[in-house]
């Protein structure tokens, strides 16, 4: 599926943490959502995300995407469990 990409009408600026320089304006943004590679355990809300070009990954997932999903993250045992059903995204379809 391609995702439908929409022109902002007013630019939004990525600022550095340290200094607050400004170093990009994003200009677009898009809806997307994931779900577990079978389409049928787990699936997220459907996020309304800034695009970015220049990362190191195609899609990093933040705050605001753990939040909205209620996932909880536990470094120390590597998973991202959703909070309603159990489903852990990193190791339930592997």
């Amino acid at each position: 599926m391609k995702l439908k990409i929409v022109k902002i009408k007013t630019l939004q600026p990525v600022v550095r943490c340290f200094g607050g320089e400004v170093l990009k304006k994003l200009q677009y943004w898009t809806l997307f959502t994931l779900s577990s590679i079978n389409n049928i355990l787990w699936r997220s809300n459907i996020i309304n995300d800034l695009i970015i070009n220049y990362l190191a990954y195609q899609i990093l997932l933040g705050l605001t995407f753990l939040y909205s999903n209620k996932l909880i993250v536990n470094a120390n045992a590597e998973t991202v469990v959703d909070k309603h059903n159990g489903y852990d995204l990193i190791t339930s379809d592997s």
